[in-house]
């Protein structure tokens, strides 16, 4: 414990001291320049910044970082157990991994003026356990994760949460830089809220992939002025389970000046059903594609659209079913879209516009077996 600054230049080890711990306690700044390790926990706890030099590594307890401003490690922190990083400022993973073998892992950054967690080129991995990130910002993004970085987990569920908490925030979660996000059978949760800004509530981008085997995938962005759920270049994919965009009345925007995928890609399957559910919807001269063998469904969220929407360049690959629109809406649908499906492909709206180049019509009515129902309801 001190009053002043710790500062640790040699490596620090309290491997085989079976019952030990290691806490580092002071209320001014912590620097590790070199590595930390220990059989049981590790605690450090700074009233202002953490800086991290070294690997921090507990073989057989958890890892808890408590900061008064930024938790900023630039070495790996690994763990058997928890993994805990709580920043009142941010915390800043960069070129840095965070590693639990069988427990749970969980950051918590802001609110603050940067973003309240920023990943970059860095990798959150939880095989056995469930990964919950909470950012929140005043001027920034919530969470932010680029140049490819990573959260994945086997069975566990992973949980990320930003917040704008004023009208000059960003988005609340951004998404970029090839930057992965994956389960196997664990479910993905991604909410974004804003209070007033201009800005998406969660914004993918970048050819990012958000991935499961078999869990569900859930996208829930809302408050701001801007969209809901803003989609890029990036693919959006689950094997088995379900896949559910909300993007409140802020709405969703898909296939921005680059394709966006949903359910599975190239030879890969997908079963499950796909729900996007947006109050406005606007889809740009891109591709947005479909595949999966489960149910469609396209419309907003809540009784009608607060604008025209428009599905633009979509492609339905062997669905169940595609549903777009509302039956009780009053507003003009706009769809383009074309590939085949297994059942009926239903659009609703008091008017119905299809682009030249809707193809699905003639494909559906040519299948050879299955049902062909195709419904207007205008």
């Amino acid at each position: 414990r001190s009053t002043d600054w710790i500062v640790v230049n040699n490596a620090v080890s309290g491997a085989g001291n079976t019952g030990r711990h290691l806490s580092f306690i002071t209320v001014n700044d912590i620097a590790f320049g070199a590595s930390v390790a220990n059989t049981n926990n590790i605690s450090i706890s700074a009233s202002r910044t953490y800086y991290g030099g070294g690997a921090i590594t507990s073989s057989a307890g958890s890892i808890t970082i408590t900061a008064g401003t930024n938790i900023e490690p630039s070495g790996n922190l690994s763990a058997s157990g928890n993994v805990s990083l709580t920043a009142t400022g941010m915390v800043y993973l960069n070129n840095s991994d965070v590693t639990s073998s069988a427990g749970n892992i969980s950051l918590t950054g802001g609110p603050v003026a940067n973003r309240g967690i920023l990943m970059r080129s860095s990798a959150v991995s939880a095989p056995a356990g469930t990964i919950t990130m909470s950012g929140q910002s005043t001027n920034n993004q919530g969470v932010l994760l680029y140049e490819q970085s990573s959260i994945s987990t086997t069975s566990g569920a992973i949980q990320i949460s930003g917040a704008g908490t004023t009208s000059s925030a960003s988005h609340s979660v951004l998404i970029q830089g090839a930057s992965t996000i994956s389960s196997t059978s664990g479910n993905v949760s991604i909410t974004g809220t804003l209070a007033s800004a201009a800005a998406q509530a969660i914004a993918i981008e970048g050819d990012s992939v958000i991935s499961s085997t078999s869990g569900n995938l859930q996208f829930t962005g809302s408050g701001g002025t801007d969209w809901g759920v803003w989609i890029a270049a990036a693919s959006i994919l689950s094997g088995s389970g379900t896949i559910s965009l909300d993007g409140g009345t802020g709405g969703i925007a898909t296939g921005v000046s680059a394709t966006t995928n949903f359910g599975a890609t190239g030879s890969a399957t997908a079963s499950g059903n796909i729900s996007v559910r947006g109050d406005r919807h606007w889809s740009g001269s891109t591709k947005v594609n479909y595949k999966t063998t489960g149910n469609i469904v396209l419309n907003s969220k809540s009784s009608d659209y607060v604008a025209n929407p428009t599905y633009n360049n979509h492609t339905f690959t062997g669905a169940a079913s595609v549903q777009i629109g509302n039956i009780s809406s009053v507003r003009q649908v706009t769809v383009d879209a074309d590939g085949t499906i297994a059942g009926p492909f239903t659009v609703m709206g008091q008017y119905v516009n299809f682009d030249a180049g809707t193809d699905i019509i003639t494909n559906l009515g040519a299948a050879s077996s299955g049902p062909r129902n195709i419904g207007i309801l205008a």
